[in-house]
């Protein structure tokens, strides 16, 4: 969980109300709560559904060099409200996604991804899923994990991957039967 990580790297995590009528985080009430230490803001992409005011919420968490981190363990693969209607993991510093079996893009056992645009970011999580070298048998630079992917559950999510749209639309097919 979002709370989870915060905890774990020693922070405080600050808990923002959803919006009115919906999950998604209520970006007024998120920009109101920022503060001068306020290291990032994790919003989450509950049921396939991307909050409305993200953009803005970006735009804030920029100009304030904060960082923003999208859990899209639940949306991987869903669109934007917004234009230019970007897809989950497409638009945060850091997005992390789930490929647990229930989850959209689904593998047969545990495992996810971190996305970023930003090299630095992304040099450093590869470093960090590899005990911390940033590079295959090269020195340690950084404490890390084994958090690699494995074989099996990588092979699984790839042959998955090309069925991802006709995946969502039979998710969205069987939600509309629930709502009927």
């Amino acid at each position: 969980s979002p709370a989870e990580v915060v905890l774990v790297a020693g922070a405080r995590p600050v808990i923002v109300d959803v919006e009115e009528g919906g999950f998604g985080l209520d970006v007024d009430k998120a920009i109101a709560a920022m503060t001068p230490r306020t290291k990032a803001v994790i919003f989450v992409s509950l049921f396939g559904s991307i909050p409305p005011g993200i953009p803005r919420l970006a735009a804030e968490c920029a100009s304030r060099g904060i960082t923003l981190i999208e859990d899209a363990a639940q949306s991987f693969g869903a669109t934007a409200p917004f234009p230019p209607h970007p897809r989950s993991c497409a638009f945060a510093d850091l997005s992390c996604t789930s490929f647990f079996p229930t989850k959209p893009l689904g593998g047969y056992g545990d495992g996810g991804a971190v996305f970023t645009p930003h090299p630095h970011l992304a040099a450093a999580l590869r470093a960090l899923r590899a005990h911390g070298a940033e590079r295959p048998k090269g020195p340690i630079v950084r404490v890390g994990f084994n958090a690699r992917l494995d074989a099996m559950q990588a092979a699984i999510v790839s042959a998955k991957l090309p069925g991802l749209e006709e995946a969502l639309a039979a998710r969205k097919a069987a939600a509309g039967r629930y709502r009927a």
